[in-house]
């Protein structure tokens, strides 16, 4: 049987070989002299450099770059030879000898020769694993990102702290505004004067506050995404907000800084121009040819369609003298890149979190109101949809959405909703009537007096609640006049019971009267003699709180006259 032997370098190991095929790789250069050679069975290793027959094949292809003439009969068994394998990844073990053809049982030694390797052949032992790449190409990233990663986290925060001082803290919106407009118009005022040196610090004041603020509301983004995710997961959130809507809402402002950068670097090309002289610029040359410079790039894109038939247009004749001029106007384009791209990215990012959530109304009406305010007006566009035949489940939940967010912007749409009657689905109308109570806003009293007496008793009954939840003192005559509202269907008195709740909520003396009629009739159902005992209740606190030192007669024997009125009832 034919001796097999196997190559090793650098732990990889390659066979097997037949003996003709180990001496053609040492003739092919395939093996040098640091390579480990053993044969099957045995586990004794051997170099190659201590094999004298294979030591002269590698050095004659070193030294020559030849391979060896066939020697013993080889050029007769190379015909009948497989493909010799590939030897490019063998590793070097401790070495031993290797026995002789001639003399199998006589080892023969020889000193370890001093090898040169060729290029291939040195590149080839710095070869690494996937693994052990990665693990160098990781730990190179991480040495390098994170110094970066510190100083970019450090900007971010000195921007946001700048941007307080442009009006991102304050809680009014119409504040932030009117301070945001003061300071550019003070930074654009400066900036146009030709003196030296304070125009460019206003306008370069102007550039930072652009980027503060921007910064500034990426930062509450984030953190209203949080609150959003917190609320949706039920987790009690560990900031001192919980909803979206106690953080102020930065969207309109972080737009309107974005665009100053279109006045912006207009004047600071122009600024700069004055002070260093960095471009070509015409006589005659004004605000508006600068405005057409910074906005060349953009301009390009535009007029080059013209350009392939011919038409060549060109809207400003300022051409650069310096390299510092081409410079500037780089960070001109990053930054247009960088805040108008961004901000347009917010946007679509805003507009599609509102999206979804008014799409989600239907199976979950709390779904607008995690988003916050922001989706009033799409929740507004929503309910006046007509078709009540196929929504009208998902309009009632947009109603409530509404009332539970309690912004003013939709109490007028929410009384359209209540006063139109053609509506199929009735249910949309009470819930109405209730978002207009937890609003509060005293524009829909007159609404929900009307509602009062409307044809629906369910529209009726929580008409009253609401007129309770409003406190204005307008409502008690209707509400006393309610307490006698009948109508077959309200089998249970609802409308009466709510009035009666009102009444007590309103604290009004005028209505101490009406109510102890109602304890005296003993036709009353047991709800409504409850409520009108509580209400009672109530108005005597108020009274008291009012005037300590007197007395308040109006609930007297209030309490017994009840009591007995339910037993009566309950013995009949």
């Amino acid at each position: 049987m034919e001796e097999k032997w196997f190559a090793d370098r650098n732990g990889q190991t390659i066979g097997l070989f037949t003996r003709y095929q180990i001496r053609m790789a040492a003739s092919e250069g395939r093996l040098i002299l640091s390579d480990q050679i053993w044969k099957e069975g045995e586990d004794a290793r051997h170099a190659v450099s201590t094999c004298p027959e294979l030591v002269d094949r590698v050095r004659a292809y070193e030294a020559g770059s030849k391979k060896l003439p066939p020697q013993n009969g080889e050029a007769q068994l190379a015909a009948n030879q497989p493909p010799i394998p590939s030897t490019t990844a063998i590793i070097a073990r401790p070495e031993e000898p290797i026995p002789s053809e001639e003399s199998p049982n006589e080892v023969t030694t020889a000193p370890e020769p001093s090898v040169q390797l060729s290029a291939a052949q040195w590149w080839s032992s710095l070869q690494l694993s996937a693994a052990q790449w990665w693990f160098w190409l990781s730990s190179l990233g991480s040495w390098l990102f994170t110094p970066v990663s510190s100083l970019w986290h450090f900007v971010h925060r000195c921007l946001v702290y700048t941007a307080t001082l442009f009006g991102v803290t304050l809680p009014n919106s119409l504040a932030r505004y009117a301070l945001l407009f003061g300071i550019y118009a003070v930074i654009y005022v400066i900036g146009c004067q030709q003196i030296r040196t304070w125009p460019l610090v206003a306008l370069t004041i102007g550039y930072i506050g652009i980027l503060a603020v921007g910064r500034a509301w990426a930062q509450n983004e984030k953190e209203r995404s949080d609150i959003i995710k917190q609320i949706a997961d039920d987790n009690v959130a560990t900031k001192p907000y919980d909803k979206p809507d106690d953080k102020p809402d930065l969207s309109g402002l972080g737009l309107i800084s974005a665009v100053q950068i279109l006045f912006l670097f207009p004047l600071i090309f122009q600024q700069v121009q004055w002070h260093f002289s960095l471009y070509d610029v015409p006589e005659g040359t004004d605000f508006w040819d600068w405005s057409a410079f910074t906005l060349d790039s953009y301009n390009k894109a535009l007029l080059n369609p013209f350009e392939a038939y011919g038409a060549h247009v060109r809207v400003h004749q300022i051409a650069y003298d310096s390299p510092w001029g081409r410079h500037l106007t780089t960070l001109c384009r990053v930054t247009f890149d960088i805040v108008l791209f961004r901000c347009i990215h917010r946007l679509i990012a805003i507009y599609e979190t509102v999206r979804d959530a008014v799409k989600a109304v239907k199976n979950d009406a709390d779904a607008p109101v995690r988003v916050g305010k922001r989706t009033t007006l799409s929740l507004v566009i929503f309910i006046s949809n007509e078709t009540d035949g196929k929504d009208g489940h998902a309009r009632k939940n947009a109603v409530q959405a509404l009332g539970k967010l309690r912004d003013p912007r939709a109490v007028k749409p929410l009384i359209d909703v209540l006063q139109n009657k053609q509506n199929r689905k009735e249910l949309v109308r009470r819930r109405a009537a209730e978002a207009l109570g937890k609003l509060g806003d005293t524009r829909a009293l007159g609404p929900l007096i009307a509602a009062l007496r409307d044809e629906n008793y369910m529209v009726a009954q929580y008409a009253a609640a609401a007129l309770g939840e409003l406190r204005d003192q307008q409502a008690v005559k209707p509400l006393i006049e309610a307490l006698s509202y009948n109508d077959p269907r309200d089998k249970k008195y609802t409308v009466r019971q709510n009035a009666t709740v009102a009444l007590g909520e309103l604290r009004d003396q005028q209505a101490v009267e009406p109510l102890k009629k109602l304890v005296d009739d003993e036709t009353q159902p047991e709800n409504v003699l409850q409520a009108a005992q509580h209400a009672l209740v109530q108005i005597r606190r108020s009274i008291t709180k009012q005037a300590p030192n007197r007395t308040a007669p109006v609930t007297k024997d209030t309490n017994g006259q009840v009591t007995e009125a339910l037993r009566r009832k309950k013995a009949k």
